[in-house]
């Protein structure tokens, strides 16, 4: 499986690496995986949808904001 095309592949790692982090923190994996080996995991889960990266509304602003600041220097 890949990523869906239509996520942001910086969200995209991020979300791998915080649902990694759980995982060995000890949360259950949401797909069965005969190779358990945890960045698989992860992976897995964001591409079936089990996992959905949800992008926090302050980044989304500070986005906002740099796109703003270059437009304004054109």
């Amino acid at each position: 499986m890949e990523r869906k095309r239509d996520m942001n592949t910086y969200v995209y790692v991020l979300a791998v690496a915080k649902r990694v982090k759980q995982l060995l923190k000890g949360e259950k994996p949401r797909v069965k995986y005969r190779d358990y080996n945890v960045i698989k995991v992860a992976k897995e889960e964001i591409e079936r949808g089990e996992i959905i990266p949800v992008i926090p509304q302050d980044i989304i602003n500070n986005i906002d904001s740099v796109v703003e600041n270059k437009e304004s220097e054109e």
